[in-house]
């Protein structure tokens, strides 16, 4: 049998527990443990599956546990030997995980969604009738030329929105360097923090520059830059 990693989410309290729970298990397929309960109001979340699952479900149960209450450590061990399990671990057997299928075709069409199906009726085309009008003696007027503080105000705008371009960009440079210095697990629970849709076989298979990619997108369409 196969041995699964294990994941340590430890807080302090009961919400940032279930909390930290609900995240790892929303952001890869693992499976829930246990909730440990120690003294002095100390809980531990356990969670079991592959270690890239596990390291991606920690990083997001963590983050999410944070912020609403102390958090205290987190920690995966690979391949977690099985003495522990009816000892240490409340478990008494390692948790099937559910793996996904391979070869199995995924659903293009989701629920709630019309499936459109093709007709075989042709649609005619029609020329618009054409409307006769008579021509109309043009007049051309030379072009008004702009007052001095017309040009004077173009001028100010277009400084505006260099300067404004400029920040921006300085700001967007600032947060790929940030992102750049994170690890592809913290990428990883920044996007199921951020509430983006991408499938979580996806997620775990996206390369560290393409997370950054989709993390840039998501800050500019918050901020209304795109």
């Amino acid at each position: 049998m196969q041995r699964e990693a294990l994941g340590l989410i430890e807080v302090i309290g009961y919400p940032p527990a279930i909390e930290a729970a609900d995240a790892a298990l929303k952001a890869a397929n693992v499976k829930l443990a246990s909730i440990t309960k120690v003294d002095g109001g100390i809980m531990t979340v356990q969670i079991m599956g592959d270690v890239g699952a596990v390291q991606a479900a920690v990083a997001a149960g963590g983050l999410a546990a944070s912020r609403i209450g102390p958090l205290r450590a987190t920690h995966v061990i690979p391949r977690v030997d099985t003495a522990l399990f009816g000892t240490v671990l409340k478990l008494k057997t390692m948790p099937e995980v559910e793996k996904s299928d391979p070869t199995s075709k995924p659903m293009i069409a989701s629920v709630g969604m019309p499936v459109i199906t093709p007709t075989t009726q042709s649609v005619e085309a029609t020329s618009p009738p054409l409307i006769q009008e008579e021509e109309a003696v043009k007049i051309i007027l030379p072009p008004k030329m702009p007052t001095s503080k017309e040009v004077e105000m173009d001028a100010r705008a277009e400084d505006e929105i260099e300067e404004e371009t400029t920040s921006m960009e300085e700001v967007t440079d600032k947060r790929i360097a940030e992102l750049e210095a994170k690890s592809n697990s913290e990428l990883r629970a920044l996007i199921v923090a951020s509430g983006i849709d991408l499938p979580i076989k996806k997620l775990n298979a996206t390369k560290k520059q393409e997370l950054i990619g989709i993390l840039t997108d998501y800050y500019k369409r918050e901020e209304g830059e795109t």
